[in-house]
């Protein structure tokens, strides 16, 4: 019975992972007025910068720029849709989970 289950679970993955693919052509059915959420469509404010960070890199979004310590990456809370974060210059995002990380400033890095 386990094995039928893993294999089961084990199937679906594959078949999820299949249908992510970045395929050519993908991005000529994207509409990007809809897949974008408000507060991260163009023009920016001041504390985003436009960068092309959805999902096979379709559209341009405006991404939040968030200072040392704090979370980079894509905050994925269950209650709303995924939020883009991107560490200022001289920072970096150092991964603490699939995807997401935290802020470091680039000479903690080298000292390390």
């Amino acid at each position: 019975m386990s094995r039928v289950l893993l294999l089961s679970i084990l199937a679906a993955y594959i078949a999820a992972v299949w249908t992510l693919q970045c395929t050519p052509g993908i991005c000529n059915d994207i509409d990007c007025a809809i897949e974008v959420e408000e507060g991260h469509k163009k023009p920016c404010n001041d504390d985003q910068v436009l960068t092309n960070r959805t999902f096979c890199g379709c559209c341009e979004i405006c991404v939040t720029l968030v200072g040392e310590g704090n979370h980079c990456g894509v905050h994925i809370d269950l209650t709303q849709v995924p939020i883009p974060y991107k560490c200022k210059d001289g920072l970096q995002c150092v991964k603490d989970t699939a995807f997401s990380g935290v802020c470091v400033a680039n000479n903690q890095l080298q000292a390390n």
